[in-house]
């Protein structure tokens, strides 16, 4: 094997785009990469609400979906067709329509329904505006009951909270606490985009 050495080194030198693909276009590449992921969180995803009922109660919806730090709220609709149009246009990833007399059926036991539509195409993206989305209206749903249990009167604000939420669960990400997605994307694509390179030069 040693013996064709020579040989491949003089087509190295007479090829340049061969000596490209082997020396600087994998390093660039590897590179571009890296830049491209190098934000690693994703945060304040742009999202819309169309707020049917224009309460007191489905504005402090909305501001829980702001105060993510993953969702931005940053349109706000009269009508559905229109958040549509922007989700279609990618201007808002997801939108989050509040149904009319919101407050008023919540106060009477109705269980209105909060209807989100956001976009699967970006898997990561959908998944983390889906997980916040639920955070925020778990938080508006353990508010609403504790007022409700507060009302009855003879309780505290804390025992309230204690039947409004039982149970609380706290889950601890080990390993990659802050879901970058660097460090599991980065490191699969450089060696792929690399075999894509060796394919290439074998072709060549």
């Amino acid at each position: 094997m040693l013996h064709h050495l020579p040989s491949q080194w003089q087509l190295l030198r007479h090829d340049h785009w061969l000596l490209s693909c082997l020396t600087w276009v994998p390093v660039c590449i590897g590179a571009l990469l890296w830049w491209i992921f190098s934000q690693g969180v994703l945060h304040n995803l742009p999202v819309g609400v169309v707020d049917l009922s224009q309460s007191q109660l489905s504005r402090q919806l909305t501001r829980y979906l702001d105060a993510s730090s993953t969702l931005a709220v940053t349109h706000q609709y009269q009508t559905v067709a229109q958040a549509k149009d922007d989700l279609i246009t990618s201007q808002i990833y997801a939108y989050v329509i509040i149904p009319p007399q919101f407050d008023k059926k919540v106060y009477r036991g109705e269980q209105p329904k909060v209807t989100s539509f956001y976009t699967s195409q970006y898997i990561l993206v959908g998944r983390l505006i889906n997980s916040a989305i639920l955070q925020a209206q778990g938080t508006l749903n353990a508010q609403i009951e504790g007022l409700k249990t507060l009302a009855h009167g003879n309780q505290t604000p804390l025992s309230a909270m204690g039947r409004a939420v039982p149970v609380q669960t706290q889950m601890t990400p080990l390993f990659n606490k802050n879901n970058n997605y660097t460090q599991f994307l980065v490191s699969a694509a450089v060696p792929a985009v690399w075999q894509i390179f060796i394919v290439v030069l074998t072709i060549m």
